[in-house]
């Protein structure tokens, strides 16, 4: 659909005007994305001269802005497009997980900003809080609520979409470690449920808190207990998948542990 000489692709890459549009030098290619923001909406275009410039060059295009409406995000789009296409002819193609990506690394460079920014008494209220994990993980917290901590299960490196955030609930999250070693926790596992147990601690894991031979006890333990709460045994669905996960976890921990130490150094 062309309007002013803007071609816009409202279907997609593959239901677009574009491809019945020969490709000639000094055309303008966009990417226009919007999502929503809280009670505002996020917009954000890009835009290159084909045969003069490219996406990432300086030259480029790359505004955002925000819109109280989805219409007037759209109208801000189209404003930025005709002043950098300047009557030339515009292909423009909807990408709006482009916009949420570019919102999401602007709310993180908000908050590295905030964190770094050191308060006015001098102490450390910025500092960068941790989840740990019984496989020896450490995971950043994000944000703090009443009921919830949201944390980074996976960092932008290890992703090709940016880092995934999770939560968990506060009181699956404990101040400190029942005890040195992994039996502790196991006890107290057994003792209020695996369901209600810490999943996460805010300190890191004490040191000798596994090893091979105590991990082969740990997983001799839960087959056992697996066994023994299969529906078959008299036991639940619920209760034989929470101990499968628990030996999974164990199994899984056992075999990076013996590939660590196999690697040669």
């Amino acid at each position: 659909m062309a309007i002013d000489n803007i071609f816009w692709d409202q279907g997609g890459s593959h239901y677009t005007d574009r491809w019945h549009i020969p490709d000639r030098d000094g055309d303008c290619r966009f990417s226009y994305g919007r999502c929503k923001s809280g009670g505002r909406w996020f917009w954000r275009v890009r835009g290159w001269v084909k045969g003069h410039s490219f996406i990432f060059d300086a030259d480029a295009l790359n505004e955002h802005g925000y819109a109280a409406t989805e219409a007037e995000a759209l109208t801000a789009s189209t404003a930025a497009i005709k002043r950098f296409s300047a009557g030339r002819r515009a292909i423009v193609s909807f990408q709006h997980g482009s916009a949420s990506y570019e919102l999401k690394q602007i709310n993180k460079g908000k908050r590295e900003a905030r964190w770094s920014a050191a308060p006015a008494d001098g102490s450390d209220t910025h500092a960068t809080e941790y989840l740990y994990d019984q496989w020896g993980h450490e995971f950043r917290i994000t944000k703090k609520t009443v009921k919830r901590i949201f944390y980074v299960k996976a960092e932008k490196e290890e992703t090709f979409d940016g880092e995934r955030i999770g939560f968990i609930l506060r009181h699956r999250v404990a101040d400190d470690w029942p005890g040195p070693t992994w039996r502790e926790l196991y006890d107290l596992q057994n003792r209020i449920g695996w369901r209600n147990a810490p999943k996460f601690f805010l300190k890191p894991r004490p040191s000798g808190f596994h090893d091979r031979g105590e991990l082969r006890i740990d997983l001799a333990r839960l087959k056992a207990e697996m066994a023994a709460a299969h529906p078959d045994k008299g036991g639940s669905s619920a209760a034989f998948i929470e101990v499968r996960q628990r030996y999974v976890e164990a199994k899984r921990h056992m075999r990076s542990q013996a590939a660590s130490s196999e690697a040669p150094s």
